[in-house]
């Protein structure tokens, strides 16, 4: 349980990370087809 607990940090800053550049992704997209 305890090695669960340390690792759960981790798997969560790596899922906000790929969250985060997921939405930058999506947002550069939109500002390109709009500058088109």
């Amino acid at each position: 349980m305890r090695e669960d607990y340390e690792l759960l940090p981790r798997e969560w800053t790596l899922s906000v990370l790929q969250g985060t550049s997921v939405l930058v992704e999506k947002k550069f997209t939109v500002t390109e087809d709009r500058g088109k």
